[in-house]
């Protein structure tokens, strides 16, 4: 393996091209403008989206300043929501409803505050945002994640009314025959998440008890609690103002899908006994659904639908030429009152997806011509097959594929075609986890072209999988429009100090917030052997300049961050760290590092560095 590395040069010259192309196109949208341009990804079909800074923030402002929905607060309540997250932690352990390791996974011990970004929806007018709410790293995630387990096997197939995707919605009904003067209809909820009544979860819950009990030991009273809780943390930041969401839930927590699922599930149960009429099919997709009602009870449906509650009301979309969208298929009513079902592309579709030059696996490649290939061929009646293979194949070329290859796929004689949705006996994404036998662990590991197949081959071990991903993945294409988090309350970092008096560097590691570890070093302590900084103080007498301490890396799993600090450590041509500190780095990477860091390309930090 070490020849592998030592032989591989790792940066070549297109690679440096497209990074120093990337750096400058971020400068001239960015930082040379007065009023930048930020660089989008769009809330649906893999459409970029280019929009004025002050424009971004304008439109997000007037979603945040809607006082039926949020309210802006005078102070972060980040501590206090972990405090309260904690004591309910505790309380599940005490009462042993949970074990002593899904305790320490539930606490939080450095926690940041949610932050807000926005998606532009291309396909409404004058796009506006969807607003969402990252809530990874916040003190209430793990927590969420947890209830949301627990309601995901309560509720997640308790009706018949929910498809999980294309294949099993066309399935379903395939063989349907509408009664006569019957349409299709399509309803949609206006901004659902967000108008999701704690009332009504807290009613749904109450009613549907048997069901939570089944599948968790905590009691109703606790479970609620809980449940309010978590409503009433859902607190974040934008443009450097804290707010709070005063109702609903937001899109972006881990809880907020199973309880739009639960809220929509019984309004169609007690929405569909007042109709008068028996549907014969009704569908849904999180807020999306289709059913068929006669011609002349289109305004008794809404109105029974959106008097369940002020809140939450619907939008429909009717037939048109006899065919109604939905996911990403037609849904055709043909003259015998048939269905059958077409490939469907919204108008904003960009036809993108990976492309064949790009620093990616060929298996993945082509896994991604297969997977369309297959998606096209499930949902398309026989009548449309033939234009759908062609548009599809139009829009792999596009994307930098040999025609030839792709023909070849297209029309192949049948060895491509299975359901995706049901993956073969040896396929990688096969549930194994019932499976006798130890169990597969995925590792991801950077692509890197004529190296990695090398170095997989000498690491191969039957329960280890390598996935590999691209090292400048699209993310870095995009502006970052969430606000940064201070330095001082970063977290599961790699850090270093700079002496005052010499060029001798401290490097560590923390999972604590990097300031409240920075106030616990002590150097009026006269102990040598407490660290190599109080040390080298001791000494010499030098004082640090803690005020000038930088983050020079992130690193979520203690395994790997012990890694990157040695390997920061053996990197640094004037640490001051002990020899101890670095003596599980192996020889290997010892040798790479002296080797190669100076050949290292400094525009990836640079990259890094660039904010719109």
């Amino acid at each position: 393996m070490t020849n592998f590395l030592n032989g591989h040069q790792h940066l070549n010259s297109t690679h440096l091209f497209l990074k120093r192309s990337l750096i400058s196109t971020k400068r001239f949208l960015g930082l040379e403008r007065e009023n930048p341009i930020l660089i989008l990804r769009a809330d649906k079909g893999q459409v970029t989206v280019a929009m004025f800074k002050s424009e971004y923030i304008s439109k997000s402002l007037d979603l945040c300043n809607d006082q039926s929905t949020y309210c802006v607060l005078d102070r972060d309540l980040t501590s206090k929501i972990q405090n309260r997250n904690n004591k309910f932690s505790k309380i599940l352990l005490e009462k042993e409803y949970i074990d002593k390791r899904l305790y320490n996974s539930l606490r939080c011990h450095n926690g940041v505050i949610p932050k807000y970004y926005g998606l532009p929806k291309m396909h409404k007018v004058n796009c506006p945002l969807r607003p969402i709410i990252s809530f990874v790293g916040s003190p209430t995630y793990h927590l969420s994640e947890f209830l949301s387990g627990i309601l995901k096997l309560s509720f997640g197939e308790r009706t018949s009314y929910n498809i999980k995707d294309t294949f099993s919605f066309v399935e379903k009904i395939r063989d349907i025959k509408l009664p006569p003067n019957f349409l299709l209809i399509s309803l949609d909820v206006v901004s659902l998440f967000t108008n999701i009544p704690l009332n009504l979860v807290r009613d749904i819950l109450l009613q549907n008890w048997d069901l939570v009990s089944s599948v968790t030991p905590i009691d109703m009273d606790l479970f609620l609690q809980l449940i309010v809780f978590l409503f009433e943390s859902s607190v974040f930041t934008f443009n450097d103002v804290i707010y709070s969401q005063t109702f609903g839930t937001p899109m972006g927590s881990p809880l907020s899908p199973i309880l739009a699922t639960m809220v929509m599930d019984h309004l169609i149960d007690q929405c569909i006994p007042l109709l008068g009429f028996s549907l014969p099919f009704v569908s849904k997709y999180v807020e999306d659904t289709i059913c068929a009602v006669p011609v002349d009870r289109i305004d008794d449906v809404m109105d029974v639908f959106n008097n369940f509650d002020s809140h939450l009301q619907f939008t429909v979309e009717t037939e048109s030429n006899s065919s109604v969208p939905f996911l990403d298929t037609i849904v055709i009513r043909n003259l015998d009152q048939t269905i059958s079902f077409n490939w469907y592309t919204k108008p904003t579709y960009s036809g993108r997806y990976i492309n064949f030059h790009s620093n990616h696996p060929l298996n993945q490649k082509l896994n991604t011509v297969v997977a369309m290939v297959n998606r096209v061929r499930s949902i398309s009646d026989v009548r449309f097959l033939d234009s759908n293979l062609k548009k599809l194949r139009d829009i792999f070329v596009n994307n930098g594929y040999p025609i030839g290859l792709v023909n070849r796929i297209l029309y192949h004689n049948g060895t491509y075609h299975r359901n995706i949705s049901q993956p073969s006996e040896g396929d990688d994404q096969h549930d194994i986890s019932s499976l006798p036998g130890p169990r597969t662990h995925f590792v991801k590991i950077p692509f890197v072209p004529r190296l990695i197949d090398k170095l997989v081959s000498v690491l191969r071990f039957d329960s280890v999988r390598f996935a590999k991903c691209n090292s400048l993945p699209l993310s870095t294409c995009f502006s970052r429009t969430k606000d940064l988090v201070p330095k001082g309350l970063q977290s599961n970092v790699i850090y270093k100090i700079p002496c005052n008096n010499c060029e001798e560097t401290y490097i560590g590691t923390t999972s604590q917030y990097f300031d409240a570890r920075i106030n616990q070093f002590d150097c009026q302590s006269r102990d040598e052997n407490k660290s190599a900084l109080v040390h080298h103080h001791v000494l010499s007498g030098h004082h640090f300049n803690f005020e000038n301490s930088q983050i020079v890396d992130k690193e979520s799993i203690y395994s790997k961050r012990l890694f990157l600090e040695m390997f920061y450590i053996n990197k640094e041509v004037n640490s001051l760290n002990f020899r101890t500190d670095t003596q599980n780095l192996s020889s290997i990477y010892s040798y790479l590092v002296i080797k190669d860091w100076g050949r290292r390309d400094q525009t990836s930090l640079e990259s890094d560095s660039l904010i719109f």
